[in-house]
């Protein structure tokens, strides 16, 4: 497979509900099942089914992060890893915990092991901070911008009961991006594949990621590609940064030292497009995880819903089975 880098630029807010009962819960940025779902959706629709699925995709996509547009220059951020060690009494802890990114020069340095103990702030004003202190760059002089990265506002509406016609209101979350934010992504792809999946990128771009599509949500232009470097196969017994949504394979979790790993759970839910029919709940590993594992990670594709599952009432059984993409977008990284 080859590797591109995808650079996308919002057009409109972004509802990106987690699967819960309310429509608070939301995703501030689009994850990797959230997009692959998207494209697997479209190119069913457009070309009748997908290569391989499930078992063998003809991508893997990690999931969206901002970068940050000055002129012609991008500066591209990605998760602050977990796990990284500070010492509290030259490291404030609440100021370290602010940080939410990396820039693209500092996370190449953690990656190749670097001791980050030279990087961390040490006070609130430390010119290495940007955006509201959200991110750490490598060198003080870098231009981010001002301001947040995002902002959200809470609408009001109503439900109706349809048997009582009483109204039931609910607070209703959107996410804007700043207008100097672009948001980027990893795919890996079958070369033959790339104008098809490119395509259907366009699609839906303008079809919209996420929910309220219909009033114009999470729409988007695609920005520019770049090829990117293949990556380094994972050795036996080496570290994996994750930068995507994951849920190991059985045999995976054997694999996995979870003792020398360090990450964060996420149970992903949802609700099946079009019907009112609730996904089984996934427990993933999300991004910024650093794993240990003896061998290369490939991640799970679940089965939330079986169109064969008798406990479904047949009025509501659809005709296909669902599946939700926790493969996981893994990177190869460098620790003591």
């Amino acid at each position: 497979m080859q590797t591109k880098l995808i650079f996308l630029r919002p057009c409109s807010p972004f509802h990106l509900q987690t699967g819960g009962g309310d429509h608070e819960s939301v995703d501030l940025y689009p994850r990797s099942d959230t997009l692959s779902a998207a494209i697997t959706y479209w190119w069913f629709r457009q070309y009748g089914k997908v290569p391989g699925f499930p078992e063998q995709m003809p991508f893997r996509v990690s999931s969206l992060f901002p970068a940050i547009t000055k002129g012609s220059k991008i500066l591209r951020l990605l998760p602050k890893p977990t796990g990284i060690s500070i010492d509290p009494e030259r490291h404030p802890h609440k100021v370290y915990k602010r940080v939410r990114w990396f820039d693209e020069a500092l996370f190449e340095q953690w990656l190749a092991g670097a001791d980050m103990t030279h990087f961390l702030p040490e006070a609130s004003d430390d010119p290495r901070l940007k955006r509201d202190g959200e991110i750490l760059v490598a060198d003080p002089v870098s231009d981010s911008g001002t301001g947040p990265l995002l902002k959200t506002d809470a609408r009001t509406r109503v439900t109706l009961d349809r048997l009582t016609n009483e109204s039931t209101p609910f607070h209703f979350v959107r996410v804007f991006h700043s207008l100097d934010i672009l948001l980027w992504f990893y795919v890996d792809l079958e070369p033959e594949k790339e104008e098809r999946f490119m395509g259907l990128l366009r699609i839906l771009g303008d079809e919209g990621l996420g929910a309220d599509r219909t009033v114009g949500m999470g729409q988007f232009t695609i920005e520019h590609v770049q090829p990117v470097k293949a990556k380094t196969p994972p050795k036996r017994n080496s570290y994996q940064y994750n930068l995507g949504i994951f849920n190991p394979l059985p045999e995976e979790a054997e694999n996995i030292n979870w003792l020398n790993s360090t990450y964060q759970l996420k149970t992903r839910t949802g609700w099946v497009s079009g019907k009112t029919l609730r996904r089984k709940p996934v427990p993933c590993i999300i991004e910024n995880a650093v794993l240990f594992s003896e061998t290369a990670l490939k991640g799970n594709m679940p089965c939330v819903v079986d169109k064969d599952d008798e406990l479904i009432p047949e009025e509501k059984r659809p005709d296909y089975s669902v599946y939700r993409d926790c493969r996981g977008y893994f990177i190869s990284c460098k620790r003591d």
